[in-house]
């Protein structure tokens, strides 16, 4: 059913059917306009990231999400973020998300609790469609809960009508 299809019920006859362009996307098979007709295709299937606390320590969690995104087969881009390196497994690191060359679809903080509040602000700003944030935030007790349900929460909460958002503490 790629365009308009002549369906009928009893008794109701020639009406015509012209399916929502996301219904149409699918049936065709088209995976480029389905991605950028949904809401969360930012998040679960964007075209560029950037990894904000990016490291080239093997074991680190910024070193991993870039050693996994290219052992997955990601072929969108990636752009490592900290300003103390000038490459990371063979990409060139920016020190800020100001000095992208255009916003990304998602932005992964694999930082610190107490930079993320910063950082998010510094995503929403920069246009990212949708942030993941890797944490060491604990849930346990209230003065370090406060990195997620403060202000940082408060600010992505209006970015987020537009854009989607994850959390994971670790």
């Amino acid at each position: 059913m790629a365009g308009p299809a002549k369906i009928g019920w009893p008794g109701v006859r020639g009406i015509v059917y012209h399916p929502p362009p996301l219904a149409a996307a699918i049936h065709r098979g088209d995976r480029s306009a389905v991605v950028n007709a949904h809401r969360l295709a930012p998040l679960l299937a964007p075209r560029s990231i950037a990894v904000v606390g990016a490291s080239p320590t093997s074991t680190s969690v910024g070193n991993q999400l870039i050693v996994q995104l290219r052992r997955g087969g990601f072929d969108g881009e990636i752009y490592p973020i900290n300003p103390k390196y000038d490459a990371i497994e063979g990409l060139a690191c920016l020190p800020s998300l100001a000095d992208l060359p255009a916003p990304v679809d998602h932005v992964v903080l694999a930082l610190g609790s107490q930079r993320i509040e910063a950082q998010l602000a510094l995503a929403i700003e920069h246009g990212a469609r949708a942030a993941t944030i890797l944490a060491s935030c604990s849930w346990q007790t209230t003065t370090t809960r406060r990195c997620w349900t403060g202000s940082g929460a408060a600010r992505a909460r209006p970015a987020s009508r537009s854009a989607a958002a994850t959390a994971w503490a670790s």
